[in-house]
């Protein structure tokens, strides 16, 4: 192995992939992470070009916005994600999935994500602050 290609151990590569020990293990032992175990150390290690790879590969929630081809979220259209629309109407985003859990608002649900429409956005806005929402995303 080259210099360029260095070899992290587990406790190392924690804290760049951001999880738990455990995490690191978990993708190792189902193929998404490359690496192996070391007789001279007695540890996993795993080469830093494979965790370059994977974080690259890595699934972005924020970015999925395509369902079907078709774009999910559009501020154009009316269409706020929960994170977009506690943005837009200044409501913080725990008030807005407990509005969602009681069915005290509308919205569609699509995968994981809860789908909010402009007008409810604006609607919870003003019964929560009292005022007229007007802001741009």
């Amino acid at each position: 192995m080259s210099k360029k290609d260095k070899l992290i151990p587990v406790r190392d590569a924690k804290e760049i992939l951001n999880v738990s020990r455990q995490g690191v293990y978990f993708l190792l032992k189902k193929g998404r992470l490359n690496g192996f175990k070391s007789k001279k150390h007695d540890c996993w290690l795993i080469p830093k070009k494979a965790i370059k790879r994977y974080l690259k590969s890595k699934y972005k929630r924020k970015y999925a916005t395509l369902v079907d081809r078709k774009r999910v979220f559009n501020a154009k259209k009316g269409n706020y994600r929960v994170e977009d629309a506690s943005n837009y109407a200044n409501v913080p985003k725990n008030h807005l999935y407990y509005l969602i859990r009681k069915n005290k608002i509308s919205y569609e649900k699509v995968g994981t994500q809860y789908i909010l429409k402009k007008e409810e956005v604006e609607q919870i806005g003003k019964d929560y602050w009292g005022v007229k929402v007007d802001n741009e995303i």
